[in-house]
């Protein structure tokens, strides 16, 4: 057959001279850079075909072949020399080249080579669903490629065949290439799907605890595909997959707001893109017009122009239509003209700096937030509902001026947490409205803000006299204010939902910097910086100040440069769109208040204006009179009183008492006091009147009841610490080399930690009150030594006097060798001794200079590395002897060893013991369960292990209702009662037993075990979901009895004052969380289960009473 026109065999191939000048471009030897009487060998792959091309015709010579391997052939030329290759496993006639193709190869006299096909293997139901994927395109999933989705829903016989290799035989360079063909985009839901799916299985395969991940990717596809125009969403998920290549450490969970705005937000027809999705030439913003002289609409938005780098008239770009999610994730509005700020900045200094404002200003700052993203309440404050017309109005003012999203009658987001606000007062009597990120505390937006983010250093006072001092005497002086500073500067709309709020029973959400997040004031004074040194050198004066918004300027007497840079400042304000207060700007005069001080330059004295010293007079007179003062109000006082030394410095000298006087009071009030903290202060009282030889009256019954009714009124509030454990004390003391300023500092509190770990030593023990200061109960270098007994090192360690020996009678602890020497406090304790400071009769812990170790270095230094370890929760100085407590006890230690131990004198050791054990009882979503969590990051505790929980599984196949009571006795027989037992079970019980049976026989045994064991706290797990019930004739009856029994058990448990587990994200309809019987959960659906159960856990032994979770 002769080949077609553009592949026919080029002449030169045949021995004749090419010399014709040919009208078709592409034959072979001009590609491949062939002149007269010239040839070039060349040698490609092709499958398992190894060409060579000479001057002559090539011909097939074959390979030495070996047992189990396919026929592979070379082409030689005149010298009929081999080239031996190794055979792969396509063959040429399986590369799925065209017919035309082929005719080229039989043109070249190439021989298709057949070779025997091996019968496919038919996947069982029982497979994985990506079972059929060769392992060759598995790896490249694994490794983080990107991959065609396409290519997953091709069958096993395809895969075999085509091994990706179909396309189009073309010469390249001088090459023989196969050029693959372009898959089109999946635009159907259904389909991409079904391959998502297959990728996800496979993913799972290497790390099976990214299952919730891929769950967030699918649903917010789906999501995109429900809200967004045409097939958006499919090029958002090409896009998005392609940016995970780059970025494969990012979580698939993460919206890509980006992609999001330009793909899903915006119609089409006015979306940016560099392929030929919405039409124009590929790589082009905009399509180009043959025509020059006419003017043509574009057919997608250009980007560049949006952020004022392209030159296009406005009127090329049509009204579009919003998206459904377009005011939902739009960008606030800010005036400031981002194009102008960065032709500024070309030469910032500070370029890292400059980058991230550019970026910030052009896409929104992003707030740092690292906690978890759930839905969060809370109430607002009485000031909001005192003036709510005032709040209304400011709200109804951000909303127009585009920097508030709202009302919503419902949360806009998903994750949206909600915040309080508030009204503060200002000093003309005016409000302003603050979000409160700091409530509540220990879990606000501020407290997952790491601090170096927020770390900022202001100019001060003394830079305000140097500035003055510089520009001599009767210097001018000016200054101006930045309006609204914080809301010129937008948020990313990935933080969006970390900035909601709710008034009149709405929701709203913020879309620029509030005042109340503690990053505002970082990134403002970044930008602030950026401005000031921009005027500076514009022009080229260097007397300019600025603290956050304020900006202060300076010029020599009778000299025009304090007016000049005024008006350059005015100016480069105006270019960048940043709007001033001109009620606050001041024009060049010699006396100017900044910082609330007033500065004279004819005097050449800085003083306190009139309004502050008659206010501070007046504040004094009213204390004066006052019989006695709150914490609060002593406190305010001090701070007007402390920035009047700014000015009158020996006043600091007085100071210093007030400053004293509130140093013992911990607290700013006293209500809300426990019953016991109660107690402790009446004993105080009460010495004090024996002492006097007064009437004892806190011995009266009516103080007696008074307290016994407080006790009831006010329960005991449970110890927030958090216990260290092994685990995490090997953690602490790895993060010290990074988080210490030396190696010696370093290996000091490694010994320190793991000291107090294991000799359960308090913080006085172990740390002094001052780096001067002995200490009375503090070790000391004379009261530890290491000595060999039995071939092994021991610790011995003098407790000269402690809390409660106060007569100095002393105790002696031995501690043993551990094996692991990370963590073992004799090997540390060894190590630090060689490195330590000489000096006798001092603390054992000092530094290098021979000063003590403190309490506040010691908690300092702990906190830093848990942070480093990025582990939350209430750990203290003291969580080290709870975690020995804690420890010893799980090793079995008795309990008078335990006291002697830690130097108890009373029962108050078992406060300190923390091991809460938690059975979890169930039939084969147990068992399973089980299995799956054994491979997760948290391992079969789930992660607890850090709060003292210490998890057992009993899960029993086909486990019914009745057998409840003979396992959980049979357990009990040798093992401790458990802090919390969960029960799942039930579900074998419903197509057998009806559901007013089933219900009966759970109310009875649940009750048995609250009578047996009160201290016992039941935790029901609902009965999950199935696709197929056995032993059941309506599927439908069958779901209803499972609700019904459901809401039942779980009003029991609570009145009962236990916690209930529901797991309404499993849902029957959701088949990838099931199995193929359609009743045991999937990978998938386990690591939902295990998300359930770790989050009830945590909240059930947080909260301590009866709750159900989700909230």
């Amino acid at each position: 057959m002769k080949p077609p026109k553009r592949l026919r065999k080029p002449k030169g191939i045949a021995g004749k001279s090419p010399n014709k000048k040919k009208k078709t471009q592409g034959t072979l030897p001009e590609l491949a850079g062939v002149t007269d009487k010239e040839t070039v060998p060349f040698q490609v792959d092709i499958g398992s075909i190894s060409v060579a091309s000479g001057s002559d015709q090539p011909n097939l010579a074959p390979v030495d072949q070996t047992p189990g391997q396919h026929m592979a052939y070379v082409m030689a030329g005149n010298d009929q020399h081999q080239v031996p290759r190794q055979p792969t496993t396509g063959m040429f006639n399986n590369t799925g080249l065209s017919d035309c193709n082929r005719g080229y190869a039989q043109g070249l006299n190439l021989e298709i080579v057949h070779e025997s096909v091996t019968p496919m293997y038919t996947s069982s139901v029982f497979d994985s669903v990506g079972a059929h994927i060769p392992v060759k395109i598995k790896e490249k999933i694994w490794a983080g490629e990107y991959i065609d989705l396409n290519i997953l829903l091709k069958s096993a016989k395809d895969l075999a065949t085509d091994s990706q290799l179909n396309g189009d035989l073309s010469v390249k360079g001088g090459l023989l290439t196969i050029t693959p063909q372009r898959q089109s985009t999946i635009t159907n839901l259904h389909v991409w799907t079904s391959a998502f799916i297959i990728f996800m299985d496979i993913v799972l395969e290497k790390w099976p605890n990214k299952g919730q991940e891929f769950l967030k990717y699918m649903f917010n596809v789906r999501l995109a595909s429900s809200r967004g125009y045409g097939s958006g969403w499919a090029i958002y998920d090409e896009q998005y997959r392609l940016r995970k290549a780059r970025c494969p450490q990012s979580s698939w969970a993460e919206l890509d707001m980006e992609l999001w705005v330009m793909y899903v937000s915006t119609p089409p027809r006015f979306a940016h893109s560099d392929t030929n999705s919405f039409g124009g030439h590929k790589g082009s913003q905009y399509v180009q017009n043959t025509k020059p002289e006419q003017v043509q609409r574009p057919t997608a938005a250009c980007k560049g122009y949006n952020f004022g780098r392209c030159a296009l008239e406005t009127t090329l770009l049509g009204p579009a239509k919003r998206g459904k999610d377009y005011e939902l994730y739009s960008l606030g509005y800010s005036p400031i003209c981002v194009n102008e700020v960065e032709e500024s900045l070309k030469f910032y200094p500070y370029k890292v700096i400059a980058n991230e404002l550019i970026h910030g200003l052009r896409f929104g700052f992003k707030l740092q937030y690292s906690g978890s993203r759930l839905p969060v309440n809370a109430n607002n404050s009485k000031s909001v509902t005192i003036h709510a017309d005032l709040v209304r109005e400011k709200i109804n003012k951000e909303i127009t001026l585009g920097r508030m999203a709202g009302p919503f009658d419902h949360p806009p987001l998903p994750t949206l947490r909600i915040s309080p606000i508030f009204l503060a007062e200002k000093k003309n009597g005016d409000y302003r409205l603050i979000h409160n990120l700091s409530y509540p505390l220990h879990n606000s937006v501020n407290d997952f803000i790491d601090e170096k983010y927020c770390s900022v250093q202001y100019s001060g006072i003394d830079d305000a006299v140097r500035l003055v001092q510089n520009i001599g005497i009767a210097g001018k002086l000016s200054k101006s204010d930045v309006k609204s500073a914080f809301r010129l500067l937008r948020v990313s709309p990935s933080d969006f939902d970390q900035l909601g709020f709710i008034f009149d029973g709405k929701y709203y959400f913020d879309r620029c910097l509030p005042q109340g997040a503690s990053i505002s004031c970082s990134l403002f004074e970044k930008f602030s910086t950026a401005l000031h040194w921009v005027t500076e050198l514009t022009s080229g004066n260097s007397n300019i100040l600025h603290y956050l918004d304020d900006f202060l300027f300076g010029g020599e007497a009778n000299s025009p440069t304090c007016q000049e840079t005024l008006e350059t400042f005015k100016k480069i304000c105006s270019d960048w769109g940043v709007p001033l207060a001109e009620d606050k700007t001041v024009q060049p005069t010699e006396i100017l208040t900044f910082l609330g001080i007033e500065f004279d330059t004819l005097k050449m004295e800085m003083r306190l204006p009139g309004e502050k010293l008659t206010n501070l007079k007046q504040t004094l007179q009213l204390f004066l009179h006052s019989k006695k003062v709150t914490l609060r109000q002593l406190q305010s006082l001090i701070g007007l009183l402390n920035f009047a030394c700014q000015v009158i410095a020996p006043g600091r000298a007085f100071c210093r008492r007030l400053i004293d006087a509130t140093c013992n009071i911990r607290k700013p009030h006293h209500r809300g006091l426990s019953a016991s903290t109660v107690l402790t202060y009446m004993s105080g009282i009460s010495y004090q009147h024996k002492i006097q030889d007064l009437t004892d009256s806190t011995k009266s019954f009516l103080v007696g009841k008074t307290l016994e009714g407080l006790k009831r009124s006010n329960p005991k509030k449970p110890d927030l610490r958090v216990p260290i454990s092994i685990d995490l004390l090997r953690k602490l003391i790895r993060s010290l080399q990074h988080v210490c300023f030396s190696s010696y500092e370093s290996v000091m509190f490694a010994s320190a930690f793991s000291l107090s770990f294991f000799a359960l030593l308090r913080v006085g023990e172990i740390a002094a009150e001052s780096k001067t200061d002995l200490g009375a109960h503090v070790i000391q270098i004379s009261d530890v030594s290491v000595v060999k007994f039995d071939h092994k090192e021991e610790l011995r360690l003098c407790i000269r006097s402690s809390k409660t020996d106060q007569l100095h009678s002393s105790l002696t602890l031995i501690i043993s060798e551990q094996i692991d020497k990370s963590l073992c406090p004799i090997h540390l304790l060894k190590q630090f001794l060689q490195i330590r400071y000489p000096s006798s009769g001092s603390n054992l812990y000092i530094h290098f200079d021979g000063s003590s170790l403190t309490r506040y270095q010691f908690s300092s230094i702990l906190q830093k590395s848990l942070s480093f370890s990025e582990i939350n929760g209430h750990f203290r100085a003291h969580s080290f002897r709870i975690g020995g407590a804690t420890e010893a006890k799980r090793l079995g230690v008795d309990d008078e060893t335990l006291k002697k131990w830690g130097r108890w004198t009373s029962d108050a050791y078992t406060k300190y013991i923390r091991v809460k054990t938690i059975w979890l009882i169930g039939s084969s979503i147990v068992y399973w369960a089980n299995k799956e969590a054994s491979s997760r990051p948290g391992g079969l505790h789930l992660g607890l292990q850090n709060t003292g929980a210490h998890m057992i599984w009993i899960g029993q196949r086909g486990m019914k209702w009745g057998d409840l009571n003979t396992v959980f006795e049979q357990r009990l027989l040798n093992r401790p009662l458990p802090s919390f037992l969960v029960i799942q079970l039930g579900s074998n019980d419903l197509g057998i037993s009806t559901s007013e049976k089933l219900f009966s026989d759970i109310e009875c045994d649940l009750l048995r075990l609250h009578a047996l064991y009160p201290a016992l706290k039941i935790i029901w797990s609902d009965i999950l979901m199935r696709r197929y019930w056995h032993n059941a004739n309506c599927g439908q009856a069958i779901e209803r009895a499972r609700k019904r029994v459901n809401l039942r058990v779980k009003n029991l448990v609570l009145s009962i004052g236990g916690c209930a587990i529901r797991h309404s994200n499993i849902r029957a309809k959701e088949s990838n969380l099931f199995r193929y019987d359609g009743t045991h959960l999937s990978k998938i659906g386990n690591d939902i289960y295990l998300n359930n159960l770790q989050g009830a856990l945590e909240q059930f032994m947080r909260s301590g009473g009866p709750a159900v979770f989700p909230q």
